[in-house]
């Protein structure tokens, strides 16, 4: 009982995001926003790092509680883990949807750029500690 409230203290530390509370922070909406968009890929935590500009200990933190409550599943291959949702939970579709609302409208405006003529590179629309914008464009 004491483990079990330590680890929901533990979790409980960051402040929730101003624009939807109910994550428990702007970097596991950012991460659930970038797994639960339909379509995403395996990716492994520098890829997550790197579309998202969160460090990649904070990222290997969130991967960490999110596995634990489910949320997300991951597997090796070699020394690199590879993180996903976890579409099989029954209400990976709803939560799909409402993190669509809150961080993956950045990672749907990432990918597009990628797409545009003359754009090399947009790896991520937000980081952690700036505002929204592209802040790795290369053309």
């Amino acid at each position: 009982m004491m483990r079990m409230a330590h680890d929901i203290l533990r979790d409980m530390k960051t402040a929730a995001p101003a624009l939807l509370p109910l994550f428990r922070s702007q970097a596991q909406a950012e991460l659930l926003g970038v797994l639960f968009t339909p379509g995403a890929r395996e990716l492994s935590i520098r890829e997550l790092a790197g579309m998202t500009g969160i460090p990649e200990p904070t990222i290997s933190r969130e991967v960490a509680r999110l596995e634990r409550h489910e949320v997300l599943v991951s597997h090796n291959v070699g020394r690199t883990k590879l993180v996903a949702a976890n579409w099989r939970a029954p209400w990976a579709d709803a939560l799909s949807r409402l993190v669509a609302y809150v961080a993956g409208v950045r990672v749907a405006i990432g990918r597009a750029l990628q797409e545009v003529d003359g754009v090399a590179n947009c790896s991520h629309i937000t980081s952690h500690n700036t505002p929204n914008v592209c802040t790795s464009l290369s053309v």
